[in-house]
């Protein structure tokens, strides 16, 4: 679980690095500052490998906070939110493209979800606007990246 949780950290943060260097910040009103997206999506991630509820996974980013490189603790409700924050859904579709990547590389073939189902997914989403759905489409999405992080990092 340790290697997964540094791979974890490191490709949600090179994720994240890549979306900042193609994005022009935007100038934020008053109000609490956002939570850091990044650290969203490396729990709901986490959330995912361990199969847990929302209030388990702010118990497991309590515990895992400085190995996944949290920089502050957020509640379950904000995990919950996660799968409806853009920034949050970003993240993970770089993240899918990042491991898409790694095995494209890869001379070896390696037996994964195909990236046409990420494609449907996404298309799916589109179409049904519904939230509930759309959480579970992320959910599956979230566990697609966990597997292939798993296998190319191995």
């Amino acid at each position: 679980m340790a290697n997964y949780l540094d791979n974890l950290r490191d490709i949600v943060d090179e994720a994240d690095k890549r979306i900042r260097s193609r994005t022009i910040p935007k100038k934020r009103g008053p109000g609490k500052p956002e939570t850091n997206p990044a650290d969203i999506a490396k729990t709901l991630l986490l959330q995912t490998y361990t199969g847990s509820p929302n209030r388990i996974a702010e118990g497991l980013l309590l515990l895992f906070r400085e190995k996944l490189g949290i920089s502050e603790h957020f509640s379950y409700k904000t995990i919950e939110r996660g799968y409806d924050r853009e920034k949050v859904n970003k993240i993970l579709d770089e993240v899918v493209a990042i491991t898409n990547e790694c095995v494209e590389n890869e001379k070896k073939p390696v037996h994964l979800m195909e990236p046409v189902i990420v494609l449907r997914t996404k298309k799916t989403m589109l179409i049904n606007n519904k939230s509930k759905i759309q959480k579970r489409i992320r959910r599956n999405l979230s566990l697609q990246i966990m597997i292939k992080v798993m296998i190319v990092f191995q």
